[in-house]
C-alpha cells in the first residue's frame, strides 16, 4: 500500500480513539469545550467512526492490511460468529413473543433482568 493510504488509516484510528479532554462531562473545568465544539463532536462522532470502520473494511477487502484481515478472518472466530448470528436471527421472535404476552406495561428493573 502507498504511504498516503497507511497514513490516512492511522489518522482515522488515532482520531477515533483519541480521548478529547474538556469534552461534555469532563472534570477539567478550565478546558471544557464550548457549546459549538460539543455539538460538532456529538454530531460528527458516529459519522467519523462509521467512516473509519468503512475504511478498515475496504482495506481488509482489498487486502491492504493482511495482518488485520488474517486476524479477523481466522478460523478461531467461527464458533463465535455462528453463535452471534444465530442469536441475531432468533431474538426478534422471542422479543415479539414476550412483549405480545405481557398483560401490563413492561417496567425495567433489577428483577426483570433475570
Amino acid at each position: 500500500p502507498s504511504p498516503g493510504c497507511c497514513r490516512s488509516r492511522l489518522a482515522c484510528v488515532l482520531l477515533v480513539h483519541y480521548d478529547f479532554p474538556g469534552g461534555a462531562g469532563s472534570h477539567r473545568r478550565g478546558g471544557n469545550w464550548t457549546m459549538t465544539e460539543n455539538v460538532l463532536y456529538i454530531g460528527l462522532e458516529r459519522t467519523i467512526w462509521a467512516f473509519a470502520l468503512g475504511v478498515l473494511v475496504l482495506a481488509c477487502y482489498f487486502d491492504y492490511v493482511p495482518l488485520i484481515n488474517g486476524f479477523l478472518g481466522h478460523r478461531f472466530w467461527t464458533p463465535l460468529t455462528r453463535l452471534t448470528y444465530g442469536a441475531y436471527l432468533v431474538h426478534p421472535p422471542i422479543i415479539k413473543l414476550l412483549a405480545g404476552s405481557q398483560v401490563n406495561y413492561y417496567t425495567f428493573g433489577a428483577k426483570a433482568m433475570f
